[in-house]
């Protein structure tokens, strides 16, 4: 075997270089965009982790801080390596995620990252996502208005305009929506959530999205199995994590979702 490396990157080579190997893994994106990704790492929050081959950068990955968890949570995103070098692909999946630290949870792997994870025991925290039309929801306002807005909660959030955080009148049960949009169509990620309030208050969080855009679409885990509600199934955000006990928070706030996408 050639003699090989799992390095944080620290410019080893230029980041337009890093960003052409990137985007050649994964056409859907533009150079542009993982330039600007590796240019916004900051090492405290989100790291760069390179497969060093012969003194020469062959694989890589991205680490990003999960913040809500009551630990330390790290998520992995866009991992490549190159082809001629896939035999050393599962040592570098596994040592790179060992490197991260010791709860990891992976937002959206590929199907061959899945059947990885499953080997080394992982388990599904989310089969995938949930697409509700915000539509369903906007009678519920006729009612009662059950959301209003707040601040974040979490210090590293507090200036992100694209985060908008919701809870009940007494500041209790927080929510956190990701506004993004696809198509023309404006999206609600649902990234933070009380595990212990979510199937009570779907409803309540459609009208709360409707308020703001009736032809929105609310986008949340699937990790109930939810049926009553109207929706469309996704495998995106198939969720799978190394610790099954999240407590009463179910958070990607970090992650690539809120950091990149």
């Amino acid at each position: 075997m050639n003699d090989w490396s799992i390095e944080v990157y620290k410019d080893q080579i230029n980041s337009i270089g890093l960003a052409c190997k990137f985007s050649h893994s994964f056409p859907q994106r533009s150079n542009q965009f993982f330039q600007k990704v590796i240019d916004s790492l900051d090492e405290t929050n989100s790291r760069l982790f390179v497969l060093v081959i012969d003194g020469e950068i062959k694989g890589a990955t991205f680490a990003f801080r999960v913040s809500g968890y009551n630990f330390d949570v790290w998520s992995p995103s866009y991992l490549y390596v190159e082809k001629e070098h896939r035999n050393v692909s599962l040592l570098f999946i596994v040592g790179v995620l060992r490197k991260m630290g010791s709860k990891i949870i992976d937002v959206s792997p590929t199907n061959d990252v899945k059947k990885i994870l499953s080997a080394i025991k992982y388990k599904e925290l989310s089969k995938g996502s949930l697409i509700l039309p915000a539509f369903q929801g906007i009678f519920r306002s006729i009612f009662k208005q059950k959301f209003f807005s707040r601040s974040s909660p979490i210090e590293r959030f507090k200036q992100r305009s694209d985060l908008m955080w919701v809870s009940l009148v007494d500041g209790e049960s927080f929510y956190c929506l990701k506004k993004t949009s696809r198509y023309g169509i404006q999206v609600f990620l649902l990234v933070y959530f009380d595990k212990t309030r979510l199937m009570h208050d779907i409803q309540d969080l459609c009208c709360f999205v409707a308020k703001i855009n009736p032809l929105g679409i609310l986008v949340i885990p699937n990790i109930f199995g939810i049926t009553r509600f109207l929706s469309l199934r996704s495998n995106k955000f198939h969720t799978f994590s190394n610790f099954i006990d999240l407590g009463e928070v179910y958070s990607i706030l970090g992650s690539e979702v809120t950091e990149v996408i």
